[in-house]
């Protein structure tokens, strides 16, 4: 790679051994209903990052070595995804300086896809109307 860092860097257990009753816990330790709009955002998060994996997977299985910077790119934003789903699942009136410390974004990762956004928009022609995703399964994804 380009030495960026796909990882994310909040790393967590896949189980809590906490029960469920339609509550579950947020980073910081409170309780909070799976009715609230944390967990709609964390969904939300959680299907665009799979969206993403899916394109990802497309684009190598299609691409090659032709799409390799784009996959590369693609993963790094999964990994961005994960640490902005800590981020939300972080209220910061509630939490400690610590706990916000480790879920705080970068401003360098914002720059990174800005300056991605940019390469990519000098590369495309002149949008003059609504894209429809097609043409393979890479572009549909």
């Amino acid at each position: 790679g380009r030495g960026v860092s796909t990882r994310s860097k909040v790393m967590m257990k896949v189980y809590t051994r906490t029960g469920d009753y339609g509550e579950t816990s947020l980073y910081n330790g409170h309780r909070a209903s799976k009715t609230t709009p944390f967990f709609e955002a964390l969904g939300n998060t959680d299907e665009l990052n799979s969206f993403i994996g899916v394109a990802v997977t497309q684009c190598t299985q299609e691409g090659g070595e032709k799409l390799e910077d784009l996959t590369e790119m693609l993963s790094v934003v999964q990994s961005r995804l994960l640490d902005a789903g800590s981020h939300i699942a972080t209220p910061g009136l509630s939490s400690s300086p610590d706990r916000l410390k480790l879920v705080e974004f970068s401003e360098s990762h914002v720059e990174q896809l800005e300056a991605w956004i940019d390469q990519m928009d000098k590369e495309l022609p002149e949008l003059k109307n609504f894209i429809l995703p097609g043409g393979g399964s890479a572009g549909s994804a």
